[in-house]
This record gives C-alpha cells, structure tokens and sequence, in this order.
C-alpha cells in the first residue's frame, strides 16, 4: 500500500493535470532569500511574456504554481535551481 503524500506540496504536485498549452512549475520556497517572488522575477527574466502564477499557500512555507510556456521550462528549473531554490517540479504534458 502507498503512503498518501504527507506535505502541502506533495500534495498538490500529485494532484496536478498536465496542461497542454502551458508546462507548470510548482515551487515551494523555504527561506526568506529563496521566495516565491524572487523566484518570478527570475522567471519573469526568461520570458518577454508576463508570467502566469497562482499562490496556492500564501502562508510560509508559500507554494506556487507558475505556468510558462513549454519551451521555457527546462531554463526556468535550472535557473531557479542555480539560485538555490530546491524545492520545484515541473510538469509538461510533452514530457508525460
């Protein structure tokens, strides 16, 4: 038997629908120098379209969801990786 996802973020990573118009990268910050709105200006850095987000937890630790285009996606993991976040996953219907 599967143990059901224990955190807020494991929660909705498992419950997100890959969206074959936008990949979705949901992140979870876990520091004041690594939030969320760091992390979209960052993202907004890669893209000269505005960046779609929903904040599904406004409350520390704050969970995100952005959504980017599918051609975006794998630059945005790793520039947010290379900034310290370490909590994302990211979800493109290309991918699945």
């Amino acid at each position: 038997m599967v143990n059901p996802p224990s955190s807020l973020f494991d929660r909705i990573a498992a419950s997100i629908e890959p969206d074959p118009a936008w990949a979705m990268l949901l992140l979870e910050e876990f520091s004041q120098n690594a939030n969320w709105k760091r992390a979209h200006a960052i993202l907004q850095q890669l893209t000269s379209e505005a960046v779609d987000y929903e904040l599904v937890n406004p409350e520390f630790p704050a969970v995100v969801i952005f959504r980017l285009k599918p051609e975006d996606i794998r630059d945005a993991v790793l520039k947010l990786t290379e900034k310290g976040y370490n909590r994302l996953k990211a979800i493109d219907s290309r991918m699945t």
